[in-house]
């Protein structure tokens, strides 16, 4: 087979489309096993520094979707979760979960261990969706009363770290699965010095529904581009603090399957 043709065919197969959305792709057997028990996956890398939950010193690779960019890999900042969340959708509502993922002013007042002070505090300063990319206007969450397969909005977030952040924020549906993406839509600032470009900082999740388990995998991925030398410097970014602030997210969402995780914030 000529090298044209090999990759061609490697392209084909790891260029998944949305409906092959699987479990597998996310989650090795073993993993599946520990979740089901309540333990949560945590990789993390910021530059060559790597810290991950499972005690080894390996990147983990992203899966390639329609979703997952490929240059997301080759960020500075990637970091990744997984973890299970019991639901069962015979007697429980999607529609709840659905708009409870859109529920943007919720997430102000998200807590997490900030590896600086050394302490539990907010992350999310303030939080919620605006009618532009200007965040000029103020807008009351949706509820929705029927499920989209695709909905967009943009959401304006003050981030303790970064500041005022404005995501275009997409959420997709596909038979029982979601897939959350928050893309900044503005170039991120730290201290005043310029981190990135817009479309650059990206909040991808997956909730995988298994009817057999009664409830959705969980598989997040925050990447960052981090441009120039004196902001990693700094000292303020680590793969330890990157995997605080993906665990902060994790445990607001666990709070919607009436999970408890806030002893769980701080990673490493």
């Amino acid at each position: 087979m000529s090298i044209k043709a090999t990759l061609v065919l490697f392209l084909s197969v790891s260029a998944l489309p949305s409906h092959s959305l699987s479990t597998e792709m996310f989650f090795k057997p073993d993993e599946v096993n520990k979740v089901l028990q309540g333990d949560i996956y945590t990789f993390s890398r910021f530059g060559n520094k790597i810290k991950n939950t499972d005690g080894s010193n390996t990147v983990r690779k992203l899966p390639v979707t329609e979703y997952i960019a490929k240059e997301l890999a080759g960020y500075e900042m990637v970091t990744v979760e997984k973890a299970f969340f019991p639901y069962d959708l015979k007697t429980k509502s999607k529609l709840a979960f659905y708009n409870y993922l859109q529920k943007y002013s919720n997430l102000a007042g998200t807590l997490y261990f900030s590896r600086t002070d050394r302490k539990v505090q907010k992350l999310v300063l303030e939080s919620y969706r605006v009618n532009s990319t200007d965040f000029r206007k103020r807008e009351k969450d949706r509820v929705h009363t029927q499920i989209k397969d695709y909905h967009k909005d943009y959401v304006y977030l003050k981030d303790n770290r970064f500041g005022k952040i404005v995501f275009c924020s997409e959420i997709f549906h596909k038979n029982d699965h979601f897939v959350t993406k928050q893309t900044n839509v503005k170039p991120l600032s730290m201290f005043a010095i310029r981190v990135n470009d817009k479309g650059q900082y990206q909040l991808i999740s997956f909730y995988i529904y298994d009817k057999d388990k009664k409830g959705y995998f969980y598989y997040a991925v925050h990447a960052m581009k981090v441009r120039g030398g004196l902001i990693r410097r700094l000292g303020r970014l680590s793969p330890e603090s990157f995997a605080n602030r993906i665990r902060a997210m994790t445990v607001h969402i666990a709070a919607f399957f009436e999970m408890d995780w806030s002893e769980r914030r701080k990673v490493f």
